[in-house]
């Protein structure tokens, strides 16, 4: 059990610092004289460079799971250059083209004041994915390898150089541009990413050259299958966030809805984020000591359900919302409503990612895209038949849509899994 939490608190604690990273930028663009503008440009032009890192995440799980030989090395190099250089090509073309500006402003919906703002933080944040791949690439390994501090130092030095050029930044005066933003978030990635390939690389270079128990000849029949369903779970679930605003732009008071929500929503999201690596605790564990596993999945439930509870119901955690996020009346009773909804959300999501892990390990991976479209058909469901019936309810629309939604995927994840695990080997029992 030593050994599962030596490996798993690493990921964790990097997961939590990550989080950090935006507080920093948006402490230097703050102090821009035109803050509103400076902001604006860069949250625009990152939004859309998360929905391309949608197609970089899972390479990390591909690359754990896979990479056990030089040989199958070499063909999950193939593949993420394959990736990243049709990513790249999109990229250029947003950022050099006037098809950029056409995209922020009529699928963004960038005012034309915002437009260069945005587009000029784009020409930087194009060049993350690239990075970010190759930190996917050799933080498998390390995972694999079970080196997982490597990560936390990975962080660690991250936002220890952030931190340096945000405050050379705000001493010289560098605030008034969303470039500088861009700027900071693409050397914390490079960063990382030199870090993550220093290790990794160098367990790379140790690996036997072809295992003949890893039976890996090309990429695309041998891992692009792995890859591939969680690619489209993790692109379907893009839909829930803007579908979220829509719903509560329909509410009686939207901007208290849309406010409260996003203040609950991130911090019961900061929280489950410590259990957002239990997938990579399953790929890595589950074979030895699965009833380890299961703990460590039980004991992260109970406490991000505890913390979240603490937020919402008692006095001292209302006393840390209003005294160290500043959130006060309306705003603060919104919030501590909604958190409190969350709970179930906060209780559910450990086991999601406990049972996305099985999946992997079972390589019936489908069953992620699967539940994930039933997730979002269902979530936008319930969020206009909510706005519909009870527009009143404003912030608690997505609140309670989210905790059904997220019992609906447990339950389908559930369902899809002992399926396919049945379909699959039909010989041996589903491992729930």
């Amino acid at each position: 059990m030593l050994r599962l939490i030596l490996f798993y608190l690493p990921m964790g604690a990097s997961a939590l610092l990550a989080s950090l990273t935006h507080v920093i930028i948006s402490g230097v663009l703050a102090r821009s004289p035109h803050p509103d503008l400076t902001i604006s440009g860069y949250a625009l032009a990152l939004s859309l460079s998360f929905i391309l890192e949608q197609a970089i995440a899972p390479l990390r799980q591909t690359s754990a799971k896979y990479v056990k030989d030089q040989h199958s090395f070499r063909e999950m190099v193939r593949m993420i250059v394959t990736i990243v250089g049709i990513i790249a090509l999109f990229n250029a073309l947003i950022a050099w083209t006037p098809l950029g500006r056409l995209l922020f402003h009529y699928v963004f919906g960038a005012q034309d004041s915002l437009l260069d703002a945005t587009v000029n933080a784009y020409q930087i944040l194009m060049f993350v994915n690239v990075f970010s791949a190759a930190r996917s690439l050799y933080q498998g390994i390390i995972i694999q390898h079970l080196l997982t501090k490597w990560m936390t130092i990975g962080i660690l030095i991250r936002l220890f150089v952030m931190g340096l050029m945000s405050w050379a930044m705000v001493s010289w005066n560098l605030t008034n541009d969303s470039r500088y933003g861009a700027l900071l978030f693409l050397a914390g990635m490079a960063i990382e990413s030199a870090v993550a390939c220093f290790e990794g690389h160098s367990l790379a270079r140790r690996l036997p050259d072809k295992l003949p128990s890893h039976p890996i000849n090309r990429w695309k029949p041998d891992i692009f299958p792995f890859y591939m369903p969680l690619l489209y779970g993790s692109i379907v679930s893009i839909v829930i966030g803007p579908a979220t605003n829509a719903a509560m732009n329909q509410s009686l008071d939207p901007i208290q809805a849309i406010a409260a929500f996003a203040v609950a929503s991130n911090l019961a999201g900061l929280i489950a984020g410590f259990a957002s690596f239990l997938h990579q605790a399953v790929l890595n564990f589950h074979e030895q000591q699965p009833r380890h596993v299961l703990a460590l999945t039980t004991a992260l439930s109970i406490i991000s359900t505890a913390l979240v509870a603490f937020l919402a119901w008692s006095p001292l955690g209302h006393l840390v919302l209003e005294k160290g996020l500043g959130i006060h009346g309306d705003l603060l009773r919104n919030c501590t409503l909604i958190l409190g909804v969350l709970i179930i959300r906060s209780a559910v999501y450990p086991w999601i990612d406990y049972l996305n892990g099985l999946a992997m390990y079972h390589g019936v991976n489908k069953t992620i895209a699967y539940s994930k479209f039933g997730n979002v058909i269902l979530s936008v469901t319930i969020l206009f038949l909510l706005v519909d019936y009870n527009p009143g309810l404003n912030g608690l629309i997505a609140g309670i849509t989210s905790s059904v939604v997220i019992m609906f995927e447990l339950s389908l994840s559930v369902y899809l899994f002992r399926k396919a695990v049945q379909r699959k080997t039909p010989t041996i029992e589903a491992a729930l």
